[in-house]
């Protein structure tokens, strides 16, 4: 039997909205957790995790800027990213970055999420940098904690350095 539903809104049993189809046909998902968080001031040694204090986007309140963690509301795909620029001259040989996740897939400890590690070299001279960026989609479970990992001797912020992600489904 095929049928044609019309509604605006979509809302959980607790009134929550989940979903909203705009005049055009655009759908909304204002619950869907997301993340974007930069870093400012301009020069730090390396974090483990990385801790960012600009939180621009913090949908769910998933991200906590004490301990740079995400923390995963609800199990799915999720896209992520991230940029860092190094300190000047103050990598030589070189630096690298990665996201990371709580467990690894037969649990222990943290483990790099497959395909986000970067590495970067040359930024030798005393005004020289290099940027490592990343984009990655993994399946994560409820509660998983995820961080961006920093193996530099320095980085920058001021707008150069950011970490971000979304559910995708």
């Amino acid at each position: 039997m095929a049928g044609i539903l019309k509604v605006d809104t979509i809302q959980s049993s607790g009134g929550t909205t989940g979903l909203t189809i705009d005049g055009s046909g655009r759908i909304l998902q204002p619950a869907k957790p997301a993340w974007f968080v930069g870093k400012t001031g301009t020069s730090y040694a390396a974090q483990n995790p990385v801790v960012f204090d600009d939180v621009d986007v913090n949908v769910g309140s998933i991200y906590n800027n004490s301990t740079g963690k995400v923390t995963i509301p609800v199990a799915g795909n999720y896209y992520m990213f991230f940029k860092i620029l190094s300190r000047a001259g103050s990598v030589g040989s070189g630096a690298q970055a990665q996201v990371r996740i709580n467990r690894q897939p037969s649990g222990g400890s943290n483990a790099t999420i497959p395909h986000s590690y970067q590495y970067g070299n040359t930024a030798g001279g005393s005004s020289e940098y290099f940027s490592l960026h990343t984009a990655c989609i993994a399946t994560l479970s409820l509660n998983d904690d995820i961080t961006c990992q920093t193996d530099y001797q320095g980085y920058t912020g001021d707008g150069y350095t950011a970490f971000g992600g979304y559910l995708i489904g």
